[in-house]
């Protein structure tokens, strides 16, 4: 059973919107960055399931201004421990 949340951390400009994409769009998700510039996010792991994930971001500006979306990063779940992330890279 997973019972952990995966964590999603980074700066980006200051009061901007991030919008999180999870495995390529089966969950997204958005939070506002702090006037520092740092966001972070907590998703329930069982929102994803046990298995290989992704997730990118990218910021809305004002006037609806955007980032590009960041490189993907990736991280699995398996069975009883939660949130450990991978040492391979996104293929």
């Amino acid at each position: 059973t997973i019972k952990d949340s995966v964590y999603v951390q980074g700066y980006a400009p200051a009061a901007s919107t991030i919008a999180l994409v999870f495995n390529s769009s089966d969950v997204n998700a958005n939070t506002t960055a702090g006037p520092d510039g740092r966001f972070s996010y907590a998703l329930a792991a069982t929102k994803l399931g046990v298995g290989d994930h992704t997730v990118k971001a990218k910021a809305i500006l004002d006037q609806g201004r955007q980032s590009p979306y960041s490189a993907s990063a990736s991280f699995w779940f398996r069975s009883g421990a939660a949130g450990e992330r991978s040492k391979r890279p996104h293929r």
